[in-house]
């Protein structure tokens, strides 16, 4: 929800300064309760607040010293470029795939673009779990689809 609302406040310029400025502080305030326990995650929202909007002064003063120091980390850079990776392969590959997939399927050429990702993010949270799901056999469905087409 967060990244939608963020999209949508930066494509529509019609918005107050107050209202960005209240979403915002809200995601600072939100950033603020991770932080410590997921930084990948705080580093990730945090340069995306820094590239999409015009921070203040006082916004800033808050987020560029968190920013610096996760920026240190490695971990918090591979996360970012993972997410990247991920958006490249879901738009090249994935996306020439079919809707639906049969049970117990593995797809040998997915799982040959995936192979250089996982060598690059084996240590990466949340990235190598997405890599690693994206080679394994398909599981039973959660529940059962429409068939819009049909």
């Amino acid at each position: 929800m967060a990244l939608l609302e963020a999209r949508y406040l930066e494509r529509d310029p019609h918005h107050s300064r107050k209202e960005m400025n209240r979403f915002i502080y809200s995601m600072i305030n939100w950033i603020d309760t991770f932080k410590d326990s997921h930084p990948y995650r705080a580093y990730f929202w945090i340069r995306e607040l820094k590239n999409t909007f015009p921070l203040n002064v006082l916004q800033r003063a808050k987020l560029d010293p968190l920013f610096e120091k996760l920026d240190q980390d490695e971990q918090n850079r591979l996360y970012v470029q993972g997410l990247d990776d991920l958006d490249r392969l879901s738009r090249s590959y994935l996306a020439s795939m079919g809707r639906e997939s049969r049970l117990k399927f593995k797809d040998d050429a997915l799982t040959a673009e995936c192979a250089p990702l996982l060598q690059t993010y084996q240590n990466t949270p949340v990235i190598k779990d997405a890599l690693n799901a994206l080679c394994s056999p398909t599981d039973e469905p959660a529940c059962v689809q429409p068939h819009w087409e049909e």
